[in-house]
């Protein structure tokens, strides 16, 4: 049998992310599928779940913590808003900007869904040792601070350059 000529971390840090999609998308479908009793699809979730429990929420800072275009934020709380689940108000810190709020409705929606979805999730991880979850844990925040100080630099320069920076992608 011929080596691979991909280096084992190459190979190894594909596979993580192949890996992690597939565990998203695996966690996505017991959402959705929890969900669809409820008429409401996951971005909708999340930015309900984000209005429930941050206050003062702007579609930016929403779109922000999501990490959703602020589009894609905009168009669920427009949905939520034609359920009677959100509403939208002027902040009055910047009138350009608008605050999501989430209705009586929304609350009562969250906080039915929420606690199925947690022990589900919790269901989920009793399959892990506590060992294991916490490493698990430690390295998820490792790759997300890691990750998330490379985008802010990223940031920087192209705030400097006025371009941005190419090369791979994951």
């Amino acid at each position: 049998m011929a080596p691979n000529p991909v280096p084992h971390a190459a190979r190894t840090t594909e596979l993580l992310t192949q890996r992690l999609v597939r565990l998203l998308r695996l966690l996505d479908g017991g959402t959705a599928r929890l969900l669809d009793a409820h008429d409401i699809r996951i971005v909708e979730w999340r930015v309900l779940a984000q209005i429930v429990t941050v206050e003062n929420a702007t579609v930016r800072s929403i779109a922000e913590a999501l990490s959703i275009s602020r589009s894609e934020a905009s168009r669920a709380g427009t949905v939520l808003e034609e359920r009677g689940l959100a509403v939208r108000l002027e902040d009055p810190a910047d009138r350009r900007s608008v605050l999501l709020e989430a209705t009586a409705a929304g609350r009562g929606l969250y906080e039915e869904i929420y606690p199925q979805r947690t022990a589900a999730l919790g269901h989920l991880m009793e399959a892990v040792p506590a060992q294991d979850a916490a490493t698990f844990d430690r390295v998820l925040d490792v790759l997300i601070a890691t990750l998330e100080e490379g985008e802010a630099g990223a940031g920087r320069l192209r705030h400097r350059t006025g371009r941005r920076r190419s090369g791979g992608g994951s």
